[in-house]
């Protein structure tokens, strides 16, 4: 069969000779032929007859039936196009092929598994009045024009209802605008716009002096390459008006076109709201320089009375740091002098008194019976004597307490705890730590001396009736508190500068680099604590 073909290809009018080669194939050939078309082939008995006298492999497996299954005729008709308007191309079909010998429609049809396809069929009357029908799958072209024109549709609407004014340009050119592009442009003639540019509907110069035609044709041939562009642009109304806008051209394809789809908003009123922005930022900057020019006048005179101030707390600190060393030193002075008093007292007074109270016991003894009266008279001398004596002794021992200079501090705590707890009744605890690394007796006698004006501040002004004195060495910091169960200090009595006592008591305690605290609780008493550094005490040997 080959070589018939080969030699058809050489006969001398092909146009009269082209199908020769038929009349010499075989049946067989011309089946094999028909059964591998890459379409279905279906060949009828007449126009509108239902009877096939051939169908290809194609048909069965675009339907998904088998040779046996597949159904003929007007059964068929319906089986495949259920739906009465699907069936309107199969009638077109054979109206066209009645009137003209030549149809071609697209079914729409259900295969055997139930799907939804498109078949397009092609359909010619031969001689013999029998119909030659080709069929193809279209369904995937025929949803993707479907989701085409759909999207399409979506498009138009958008395009149209869109709130901002859009045009469409092809190439330079505008091709379709909408109804806010009209409103924003103050016309609705179509023939204005359509077919305009750009730059026609714009001034000649844009602000920043480039010429208007230049800088679209700049634009539009950049946004071609970007795909998509933003950009601020200045308009003329068809009235005379220029106005800012912001467009944005984005690339896209329309029915096979390659469109610029450009949006259009106007930014007068932001514009206008971002030249007030701008005044006001200036006017502010103004305001700022003229405000930090103040600011900074008064900031030099602030600056030139802060070392004024400076100038005068440091003298006053000096002058505070003078007055404590001399308010020491005259603590110091006082406790020399009364060191020396003490001294005089006991060596002159007390040895003058004893000697008396000598001679006037052996006097008392040299006097006869007769006189008893006398004798009574010298034993009330006597008794006076050793009243004077003791006033002597506890005299010096307030002036300068021995003990704390024989026995140091915590003896010296523990015996004028006692002496005070027989003198005023108030009962007396003391808890002091076994080890005191402090024998300095400055340091010692500064301690001693806090804790009898302590306890004179108890008896005068508290009601206490217990006191517990607690001394120890915590870390390295000595600590000295005194607790009553007294009325309690007030805070303002703590503040107030006429509290001489707590004041001496603060002087002394920071002369010594510590620290100093009165809490009161009201009817429950007053707790004063003491902390010292013990490094600090060399202080006072300075």
């Amino acid at each position: 069969m080959a070589k018939k073909i080969r030699d058809s290809r050489n006969l001398i009018n092909p146009e009269q000779d082209r199908g020769q080669w038929i009349y010499g194939a075989d049946r067989e050939d011309i089946i094999s032929i028909l059964d591998n078309a890459p379409y279905g082939v279906s060949i009828n008995e007449t126009v509108g007859d239902g009877k096939v006298l051939y169908i290809n492999h194609e048909i069965f497996n675009l339907m998904g039936y088998t040779v046996s299954e597949i159904p003929t005729g007007r059964v068929a008709q319906k089986k495949f196009s259920p739906d009465r308007k699907d069936q309107r191309g199969a009638n077109k079909i054979e109206k066209d092929l009645a009137t003209s010998g030549k149809a071609m429609a697209t079914h729409k049809v259900i295969s055997k598994d139930g799907k939804t396809r498109f078949i397009e069929v092609r359909a010619a009357l031969l001689p013999n009045k029998k119909v030659v029908s080709m069929c193809t799958d279209v369904t995937r072209r025929e949803r993707a024009e479907a989701e085409l024109r759909e999207s399409e549709s979506k498009f138009r609407t958008l395009f149209k209802k869109s709130p901002d004014a859009v045009f469409l340009f092809e190439g330079d050119k505008i091709i379709d605008y909408n109804r806010a592009a009209e409103r924003m442009l103050l016309k609705k003639d179509q023939n204005t716009i359509l077919e305009t540019t750009l730059a026609r509907l714009s001034p000649q110069k844009q602000p920043d002096g480039l010429v208007s035609s230049k800088k679209a044709k700049g634009i539009f041939t950049l946004a071609l390459k970007k795909k998509s562009l933003r950009f601020e642009w200045v308009l003329k109304r068809f009235n005379g008006d220029v106005f800012p806008v912001e467009a944005t051209v984005t690339k896209i394809k329309l029915q096979g076109k390659q469109i610029l789809h450009v949006i259009i908003r106007d930014i007068s009123a932001w514009k206008a709201a971002e030249k007030g922005l701008l005044r006001a930022k200036e006017e502010l900057e103004d305001r700022v320089k003229e405000r930090t020019s103040e600011l900074r006048a008064v900031n030099k005179e602030l600056l030139k009375e802060i070392r004024i101030r400076e100038k005068a707390e440091k003298e006053v600190e000096n002058s505070r740091e003078e007055l404590r060393y001399l308010s020491e030193h005259l603590q110091r002075a006082r406790e020399e002098e009364r060191t020396r008093i003490a001294r005089e007292v006991h060596d002159e007074l007390g040895q003058t008194l004893s000697a008396l109270k000598i001679d006037v016991t052996q006097f008392r003894k040299n006097l006869s019976k007769d006189h008893d009266v006398s004798s009574n008279q010298t034993k009330s001398m006597e008794n006076q004597i050793d009243h004077a004596i003791h006033s002597v002794r506890h005299l010096c021992s307030e002036l300068r307490p021995p003990i704390l200079e024989d026995f140091g501090l915590p003896a010296a705590i523990e015996w004028y705890l006692e002496e005070y707890q027989k003198r005023t009744g108030i009962h007396c605890n003391a808890k002091i730590d076994s080890v005191f690394p402090i024998q300095e007796n400055g340091f010692a006698l500064m301690l001693f001396r806090i804790l009898q004006e302590a306890m004179t501040n108890i008896l005068r002004h508290t009601g206490a009736t217990r006191v517990n004195v607690n001394l120890k060495n915590d870390q390295g910091t000595l600590m000295l508190k005194v607790k009553d169960n007294g009325r309690g200090i007030t805070k303002s009595q703590v503040e107030d500068p006429r509290s001489f006592g707590i004041t001496g008591i603060r002087e002394r305690v920071r002369f010594w680099g510590g620290q100093s605290e009165f809490i009161g609780i009201p009817n429950k008493g007053t707790t004063m604590t003491v902390s010292i550094p013990i490094d600090q005490k060399q202080r006072g040997k300075d």
